[in-house]
Order: C-alpha cells, then sequence, then structure tokens
C-alpha cells in the first residue's frame, strides 16, 4: 500500500541506587518514516517498579506518541540543524496498570555556526508537564521530572532541584530548562565551549513557584575529539543561591551534551 512501517521491541532492567528505584518491563514501538528528516513513533509500554524504601511495586502501563524532526548533520557532534521531539503520554485508564497519569515534554535544539572562525552556537529548550486523573491522586516519584546535574544543569548536584523531596532526591511535575553553549574547535584533536544553563522544576506554572525553584549555572569545558565522538569534561558553577566554599562540579561524559 506504499505505507512501510518499521517496529521494534525491547525488554529491559533498570536500578538506580541513588535513587532506590529498580525498574523492568518491555515496550513495542512501531514507526513510520515520513521524509529523511521526519518521522512519527507509537509506543505501548508496560513497567513495573519497585520503590525499595517503601516497598512499593507500581505497574505502569502507558501508551506514546512521538514526532520527530531532526535535520542534524552529525548525531554525536552537530555543528548546524535542528532537532526537536515531543513525547505525549497518557498512562493507566483502559490500559489498565495502577497508575493514571497525562504527561507531555518537549525538546528543541538549535546548532549554528556563527563565525568564519568556526565557532558553533547550540541552545537548547526544554518544557515538561504531568498530571494524574483518574484513580490516581498523586503521580508516581518514578515517573515525575527532575533537574540537576549532567545532562541538564551543570554546576548541581544530580536532582538537586526541586519541590518535592524522595529519600533524597528531588522531582517535580512542571518543568522549564534553557541551554546555550559557544562551541569551538581549536585543532583536530582538541575543543572548548562555554556555556549557560538555566531552568526551573516545580508542581505549579505560577511565577512565585517557578521562582522558588530555580537555578541557573555557568561554566567552560574540554573537548577531546575522537573518530566516533567527543570526550567532553565541563566544569559548572552555580551562579545563584551558591553556598560559601561551593567551588562547582565537574562532570565527564561522551559526546556533548545536546
Amino acid at each position: 500500500m506504499g505505507f512501510n512501517l518499521t517496529g521494534k521491541t525491547h525488554g529491559f532492567y533498570y536500578r538506580d541506587e541513588d535513587r532506590n528505584i529498580r525498574e523492568w518491563g518491555f515496550d513495542i514501538q512501531i514507526q513510520k518514516v515520513f521524509t529523511s528528516y521526519f518521522r512519527m513513533a507509537t509506543l505501548l509500554g508496560w513497567k513495573r517498579s519497585y520503590q525499595v524504601t517503601t516497598s512499593q511495586s507500581p505497574t505502569v502501563n502507558l501508551f506514546r506518541l512521538e514526532p520527530l524532526y531532526d535535520t542534524r548533520d552529525n548525531l554525536f557532534n552537530p555543528q548546524r540543524g535542528v532537532y526537536s521531539i515531543v513525547r505525549l503520554d497518557r498512562a493507566g485508564g483502559i490500559l489498565g496498570g495502577n497508575s493514571d497519569f497525562y504527561r507531555i515534554s518537549f525538546d528543541f535544539s538549535r546548532y549554528k555556526r556563527v563565525t568564519k572562525g568556526g565557532y558553533i552556537l547550540a541552545f537548547h529548550i526544554g518544557f515538561g508537564d504531568i498530571r494524574p486523573y483518574g484513580r490516581s491522586e498523586s503521580v508516581l516519584v518514578s515517573e515525575q521530572f527532575m533537574l540537576g546535574g549532567p545532562g541538564s544543569i551543570r554546576g548541581y548536584g544530580r536532582d538537586e532541584i526541586g519541590p518535592n523531596i524522595y529519600n533524597g532526591v528531588h522531582s517535580g511535575t512542571k518543568l522549564l530548562i534553557g541551554n546555550i553553549e559557544v562551541r569551538k574547535k581549536l585543532t583536530r584533536t582538541f575543543g572548548f565551549v562555554v556555556f549557560l544553563d538555566g531552568g526551573s522544576l516545580s508542581n505549579s506554572w505560577d511565577i512565585s513557584a517557578l521562582k522558588e525553584n530555580r537555578a541557573l549555572s555557568g561554566g567552560m569545558g574540554l573537548r577531546v575529539f575522537t573518530p566516533i565522538g567527543p570526550i567532553s569534561v565541563d566544569w559548572g558553577l552555580k551562579l545563584v543561591d551558591r553556598p560559601k566554599g561551593d567551588m562547582g562540579k565537574i562532570i565527564l561524559f561522551f559526546g556533548q551534551m545536546f
């Protein structure tokens, strides 16, 4: 019929000692590629979460719709293009399980050369909202958003930002994040970045709630380029509410942060 679809399924087991959470399950995904830049995917998943400190074992049955637009020239070290993805989730209801919630998340990144000297301007914005319905009066901690540390706001500890605290881990249901970097390749092997990260994680879209749970950091990083992508070492420092003596965080990871 000229309407080719691709499908895949996978099982997983995930254990997080910091959050005292274990998860296992499987999902089935069907995808339609419309162009070389745009595709649409649907996902049906089952997941069991075991929260060690509370001995709870909630089951999450979830349906997801996920459009993706991607024009990046390189997966691990993009220098131009756009990456945009939306995730629309519905858990529970007619799907069963014992957790009912709606969740939407959106990420957009843009990469552009800004001078003939080889400087790359990269920026990212993100948004997220999750709300319970039906049988659920609240959202499981493992399904909420988390902010801080590698992959989000450098200069902060992992999951350090947010109004809800579970076993030392912060979380929330309303997420805003923005990142901007200026990247420069000095030689075939080395380069550097200067960055600014900011965001907020709260349980309300009220300005006062967003301001109370805000975070802002800045810093710089080193890039070591390899045939399969850069190795990154970043140093980030809190720019608001920094405790006395806080010298920032150093993060080591593979690839660019976004």
